[in-house]
């Protein structure tokens, strides 16, 4: 419950809850007594990016030398580009053409 206020009243979304899983995905944390498991590990993401949360699910194969499981969570990358404004072309000169006579006179 405490989860639940704390991820609403800062516009959070608890991901880690929303998506079927079988209940041995769902497990986070198994108990020293080895026969209980329980979801203590949540996966937080801002309401704005909740749509780009593909998956969430727990590993139980990785060893870390801990009774929690591994957590990994699937997000889709929206990487915009950054658009630079253009600046104005320089005119480019051809100054080989006041080498010629016609032009030479044509500007003196």
């Amino acid at each position: 419950l405490r989860l639940v206020n704390f991820a609403a009243a800062r516009g959070m979304a608890i991901c880690s809850t929303f998506f079927a899983r079988m209940n041995i995905r769902k497990h986070t944390w198994r108990h020293p007594n080895g026969e209980s498991c329980t979801q203590i590990d949540h996966v937080l993401v801002d309401g704005r990016h909740f749509s780009d949360v593909m998956d969430v699910r727990s590993y139980r194969g990785p060893n870390i030398d801990s009774d929690h499981f591994l957590v990994a969570c699937k997000i889709r990358a929206r990487l915009s580009n950054v658009l630079t404004p253009r600046t104005a072309r320089i005119a480019r000169l051809n100054v080989q053409r006041l080498a010629s006579s016609d032009v030479a006179a044509e500007y003196s």
